[in-house]
């Protein structure tokens, strides 16, 4: 997923990597489907200020993309009463999974989601509480997987560790930008 925002007086692109279980895509019409299945859980957590410009399809152990979706479609959470994180500052949702590595460490996946906002002027460095709220349900939704319109593909890590649970994590994180 390709997201964008306005960001010290110009546009700010990044992506988020997603791997699901289900093997290779059928087809653009199964790749399809599944982003918009993707993208209705997230828009509900991304700010009205982020754009998703659009998602990129790989196929299993390749870095060679095999379909596109263009989206230009603006995040659906909406709250004035708070001020908007600094672009850098981000909300963490961390899961947990039932494989461990090879030196016996338990494998954890992470999303980072800039564009978020803050609990105003009382914890600017805490995560709104309507926000993480709504986080709650999303991640909650993304473990029960999201259809293809054939098969319901199970969020995984990229050796295929499957989330079990989810957590939204309270605190706002700074993750730098490229230069």
């Amino acid at each position: 997923m390709v997201f964008s925002f306005g960001w010290r007086g110009g546009t700010k692109t990044w992506s988020q990597l997603y791997h699901f279980s289900g093997g290779a895509w059928q087809d653009a019409t199964h790749f399809n489907a599944a982003s918009d299945a993707l993208w209705n859980i997230i828009k509900g957590i991304t700010c009205s200020r982020v754009t998703l410009v659009e998602t990129v399809g790989y196929n299993p152990g390749s870095f060679l993309p095999v379909y596109t979706k263009a989206y230009g479609a603006s995040g659906t959470y909406t709250d004035t009463s708070n001020p908007q994180a600094a672009g850098e500052m981000c909300m963490l949702w961390r899961f947990t999974t039932d494989q461990r590595s090879t030196k016996n460490h338990p494998i954890y996946l992470f999303k980072w989601f800039h564009g978020t906002q803050s609990d105003g002027a009382t914890a600017p460095d805490t995560l709104r509480n309507g926000i993480q709220s709504t986080a709650g349900g999303k991640i909650t939704a993304l473990l029960a997987g999201i259809s293809d319109g054939t098969l319901t593909r199970a969020y995984c890590g990229p050796r295929g560790a499957v989330a079990q649970t989810g957590t939204c994590n309270l605190l706002l994180h700074a993750r730098e930008f490229p230069t």
